[in-house]
């Protein structure tokens, strides 16, 4: 069943939202060598609840997080710890905020540093598909290179 939202309760989607654009985007100018995702995680709370909102992901089927945290071949909800991101790492950031009940959600992938061009190529290209092709497509493109390391990924998926 379909539920249509009032004008208001759109509003409040969108202010969620833009709490979760304004952390990643907060979050993403973080990200350096010698970070933890752990510390990552705190600040994601900190800028969360700094805006008014309640963090979407933490405590939702008892998971213990703010943030997901997936750095190289973890594929994605990876859980913050105290793991220090490395140089040449790629970290896919995923966060959730609510809004008066409403939520916000969305995910960026990072480079960590200086990344070899293979790990640039592969955010590029798995971005791409997320915004431009239809969700089939997209996980067809996406699903087989997040399953190996950027450095051996162009040996054993031929890129677009």
């Amino acid at each position: 069943m379909i539920v249509f939202k009032t004008p208001d309760e759109v509003s409040l989607m969108a202010q969620a939202s833009r709490v979760v654009a304004e952390v990643l985007e907060l979050l993403k100018g973080k990200v350096a060598p010698g970070i933890t995702t752990d510390d990552l995680d705190r600040m994601a709370e900190e800028a969360i609840r700094g805006r008014g909102a309640i963090p979407a992901f933490k405590g939702y089927r008892n998971y213990p997080k703010t943030l997901c945290a997936s750095v190289n071949e973890q594929v994605m909800h990876g859980i913050p710890s105290k793991r220090r991101l490395n140089e040449g790492d790629i970290i896919g950031l995923d966060l959730g905020a609510i809004v008066s009940g409403f939520y916000g959600d969305s995910a960026v992938t990072v480079p960590v540093g200086s990344v070899s061009s293979e790990c640039l190529r592969l955010i590029q290209v798995t971005k791409k598909p997320c915004i431009m092709a239809s969700p089939k497509r997209s996980l067809a493109i996406a699903s087989p290179m997040f399953r190996m390391p950027c450095k051996r990924m162009l040996k054993r998926q031929a890129l677009p």
